[in-house]
């Protein structure tokens, strides 16, 4: 990446199938639809977990990661079960900006 000057910043977003509070939806998930999306949540979380554990033991230090599944706001996270809320959209942008700002100014 650094042989043409590329400066790169990998992101792991968060999702509503690993750590995320249920209490924290703004409306709370039928039945039928809890049990549609826990097929998915199961694959998610295994390879969530796995990337976490890997993110952890430095396994992905090479990379100019930032990890942010475990990020949180006090307002709604979500506006339904998968799409961000507009107060978890913002502390997301934040969170990249910032990062941003610091992968520019240290390899400069």
């Amino acid at each position: 990446m650094n042989k043409l000057s590329v400066k790169s910043l990998f992101i792991q977003q968060p999702t509503p199938y690993y750590k995320f509070q249920e209490s924290k939806r703004a409306i709370a998930l039928t039945e039928s639809k809890k049990n549609q999306i826990y097929k998915v949540g199961e694959r998610i979380k295994k390879g969530y977990s796995i990337m976490e554990e890997n993110w952890i033991n430095g396994k992905y230090s090479d990379l100019n990661l930032l990890w942010i599944p475990d990020l949180t706001i006090e307002q709604n996270q979500y506006i339904d079960y998968v799409h961000y809320s507009p107060a978890y959209n913002k502390k997301i942008g934040e969170e990249i900006f910032s990062a941003l700002e610091m992968t520019l100014n240290d390899k400069q």
